[in-house]
């Protein structure tokens, strides 16, 4: 059983190509990023297909502010349905893989679809719904994108998705659940562990992801201004997309907030290792694998129920869960552990605890390859 792996950009699938070969079942992995990128994380030249000129322009323009998802999807589909080297399961992130999946069917191929998000149709009206809230102009995924991903959906032999929030989602829009699989992510225990030590006359609140609507940044600034606390500081790790930097920039106006844009993963282990706190809002976010970063550098996790938090810790554990979109009940549970010091010790004792037990990434590689035999 040998399978083809295709993603425009990392997700996990640079994690699950050196699983997968690891195990003899990684006949190509096919990447919009430059193969010198891929092969550093494991997976050995020869099974890189790179197409960066498929994904590179795209990264560039998201950089100036230009969001050109529909170019970045169906470029990358186009060519690697062109080129499409032959096995026995093609294994493609959702929303780019309509005529590579096609293409694989023609030749007898499996055709298996990651999905790392929920159902495209519930994404897209959670957000709709959020920027009418918020007061934020958004008119709704792109209409291309959304039927190309519907589409992969109907044709795809089974779906894969990484929590239970996600599974629901499709349960919700009426999809066959056998058609379904639930194969939550893991974490590089050898990259993410403790490498720093909060500061104890602070209280420091760290945020890792892409700064936007869709990962409710908006209602960690509302807890975080009213947070009681004489020395906080709220850390932002990531890209800033545009709406959010307007509001952004006026919590910033009065508030000690540091903005870092993308760092590297050892950065992001130590900003990790040294906060009180790692808050993951998410009002739409089908497994938050930082949440998982987070826990292996042994910092407690507040995160919404929109997240897959529920997959990997237990509430009032390892961290907290709290209900999407509700400033006051964020506000309720950082305010809890910037309270108490003792609270924050045990939860992150608990949290380095529970995700040693995940087991890395190998649980995941040992789930897909499952997966992958049931098209013998």
């Amino acid at each position: 059983m040998r399978a083809v792996l295709t993603a425009p950009s990392k997700f996990h699938f640079f994690e699950l190509g050196a699983q997968l070969e690891s195990r003899g079942l990684l006949e190509a992995l096919v990447t919009g990023y430059p193969k010198g990128r891929v092969s550093r994380l494991g997976v050995s030249p020869d099974r890189i297909r790179s197409r960066p000129l498929c994904h590179v322009p795209y990264r560039v323009l998201l950089k100036l502010g230009l969001e050109y998802e529909v170019f970045d999807k169906t470029t990358f589909d186009w060519i690697v349905s062109k080129t499409l080297p032959q096995a026995d399961v093609l294994m493609a992130m959702a929303g780019s893989a309509l005529w590579t999946g096609t293409e694989a069917q023609r030749r007898g191929m499996g055709f298996v679809l990651d999905r790392p998000c929920s159902h495209i149709g519930v994404q897209n009206r959670i957000l709709i719904e959020e920027a009418r809230r918020e007061g934020i102009a958004f008119p709704g995924i792109h209409p291309v994108v959304v039927s190309r991903e519907q589409e992969e959906y109907r044709r795809a032999d089974l779906i894969t998705v990484p929590s239970s929030f996600a599974l629901r989602s499709f349960l919700e829009m009426g999809f066959d659940e056998k058609r379904l699989r639930l194969i939550p992510y893991g974490v590089d225990l050898s990259s993410f562990y403790p490498s720093k030590t909060p500061a104890p006359d602070r209280f420091d609140v760290v945020f890792v992801g892409l700064v936007g609507l869709r990962k409710g940044v908006v209602h960690l600034l509302r807890a975080f201004e009213r947070l009681n606390h004489p020395r906080k500081r709220l850390l932002i790790v990531g890209h800033v997309q545009r709406p959010l930097a307007r509001i952004l920039a006026g919590f910033r106006e009065r508030l000690e907030i540091v903005v870092t844009g993308h760092v590297t993963h050892a950065q992001v282990r130590d900003y990790m290792s040294s906060s009180h706190a790692f808050v993951l809002p998410s009002v739409e976010d089908g497994y938050g694998v930082v949440m998982s970063q987070a826990m292996a550098c042994g910092t407690p996790v507040v995160a919404s129920t929109n997240t897959g938090a529920e997959m990997l810790y237990r509430d009032g554990e390892e961290g907290f869960i709290v209900p999407v979109g509700d400033d006051d009940a964020l506000l309720d549970r950082l305010q809890r552990l910037a309270d108490d010091p003792a609270l924050i010790d045990r939860m992150s004792k608990a949290a380095l605890a529970t995700i040693r037990g995940v087991g890395g990434w190998d649980t995941y590689g040992d789930q897909v390859a499952a997966m992958l035999a049931e098209f013998k």
